[in-house]
């Protein structure tokens, strides 16, 4: 039975903090984690035994998960990553209805589209300044969680390595 559990200003794909405690697990282990993880508030844990079958969690309630694990074990790092893996993993999945190659331009276009499977709470917007420079800019609902930075930034990382194009010259704001 699948189950959908969302409120406050947005949903965050559970996906996302499964494959960020995965990652912190490869690094510290995972019992280590595992006791940390026995520790947290009883909401927390059962928002975790939850993800496997709840696509879409809370925000708040992901927030306070990771920003537990991140004070504890500080892998800011690893947010990056799981925005690449997920994303990774998300267009191994439709790869057969993907274009053999795309542009620069056009895989920064695609970024808001791919960011919004994975969180809902952030509207994106992409602007080309010259040619070769873009920005890419988070407009939250609420204030700006900087792992939902670093998870975007590793949505861009994996799509453009998907594509292998070079990284271009972009700010994210």
């Amino acid at each position: 039975m699948r189950r959908w559990v969302v409120s406050g200003p947005g949903a965050i794909n559970s996906i996302r903090l499964q494959r960020f405690i995965d990652l912190v697990s490869e690094k510290e282990g995972q019992e280590t984690v595992a006791q940390f993880i026995a520790g947290l508030p009883q909401e927390s844990r059962s928002l975790l035994k939850t993800l496997q079958t709840t696509p879409w969690v809370n925000t708040d309630g992901e927030r306070s998960i990771l920003e537990a694990l991140l004070s504890r074990f500080s892998h800011f790092a690893l947010m990056e990553s799981a925005g690449r893996d997920c994303l990774v993993t998300a267009l191994s999945q439709t790869v057969h209805t993907l274009p053999g190659e795309i542009s620069t331009e056009e895989a920064l276009y695609r970024v808001p589209s791919f960011t919004a499977g994975f969180m809902t709470h952030y509207r994106m917007s992409v602007e080309k300044l010259e040619p070769g420079s873009y920005t890419l800019t988070m407009h939250p609902a609420g204030d700006v969680f900087a792992p939902d930075v670093l998870f975007v930034h590793g949505i861009l990382r994996g799509l453009l390595g998907v594509f292998g194009i070079p990284k271009p010259d972009m700010a994210l704001s």
